[in-house]
């Protein structure tokens, strides 16, 4: 039977969809909030959410289940796979929605939460359902969306876990605690994409985690207000960390000049944040 639509024709529809829907349904929650409708935007918060579990499930299926024995597809590796395939479109969604209720009237800058969400959605399930089927195959701008992804998760569950903490008052600790869960998950998500789990690799993504949520403890302590440069700050050294385990252990391709220029970008941005934040700020 004739394919009504090209296998990238299809892809390009599932992915534009989702990109529309979760705007749409950001714009909604975005809506509630101003609205005072508390009640509302956790409901349909938790509405949209399973509808982005359904719609990236239904993708993955679609395009990987063909690819699986009859006895593969009903193995808990399968299942495996699927969980971690929904880790990163995971901490997106509800990091956004963290930072839109954080500032439930400032119009802009919830467009802006809208916007990257959305996009970081889109871009996330289109890497996702490329890389997973064939890391090694994928070109580098498909490995290049992937690292962007990743980095904007990352920077969106720092920023929801800094503001979450100070505006709720549930302190240092309790933002650690969920540094290091996000940063865990995601960097496990990267192993598992890269077939690399095993006990050694896990051990070493779980010190790398806890060096993030440790960074994220004191960072909580020493910054303002400002939690978009605090989580910045916290992105930038999750990026370097990650860099290193991924050249030295993954690539296998560390050497002195790569770990200067992860340095080097590291030395920069802190720089900028140090020299632009005002920590004489409070809430």
């Amino acid at each position: 039977m004739r394919r009504l639509l090209h296998p990238k024709e299809h892809k390009s529809i599932l992915v534009s969809f989702l990109a529309l829907a979760s705007f749409a349904g950001f714009e909604a929650l975005a809506l509630a909030l101003r609205y005072y409708q508390i009640g509302v935007f956790w409901q349909l918060a938790a509405y949209l959410y399973l509808f982005l579990l359904l719609w990236v499930g239904f993708s993955y299926h679609t395009h990987r289940r063909h690819a699986l024995t009859p006895a593969a597809r009903r193995s808990s590796g399968h299942y495996h796979e699927l969980l971690n395939y929904l880790i990163l479109p995971t901490v997106i969604f509800w990091a956004t929605a963290a930072l839109l209720y954080l500032d439930p009237f400032a119009r802009g800058l919830q467009f802006f939460w809208t916007l990257l969400g959305a996009s970081g959605l889109g871009a996330g399930l289109w890497y996702l359902k490329t890389v997973f089927r064939g890391h090694k195959k994928s070109t580098a701008n498909q490995r290049g969306v992937a690292y962007l992804a990743k980095l904007l998760a990352s920077y969106l569950a720092a920023a929801a876990a800094f503001g979450i903490g100070h505006h709720m008052g549930y302190g240092g600790a309790w933002t650690a605690f969920l540094i290091f869960l996000t940063s865990m998950l995601l960097m496990r998500q990267a192993l598992f994409q890269h077939h690399e789990i095993n006990s050694h690799t896990i051990t070493l993504t779980f010190a790398a985690s806890g060096i993030v949520a440790l960074a994220g403890y004191y960072i909580y302590g020493l910054w303002s207000v400002n939690f978009y440069t605090a989580a910045l700050a916290l992105s930038a050294l999750y990026n370097t960390i990650w860099g290193f385990v991924h050249h030295e252990y993954i690539a296998r391709d560390l050497t002195r000049k790569i770990a200067y220029e992860y340095l080097a970008v590291l030395f920069v941005i802190y720089v900028f944040l140090l020299s632009t934040t005002n920590f004489a700020e409070r809430i």
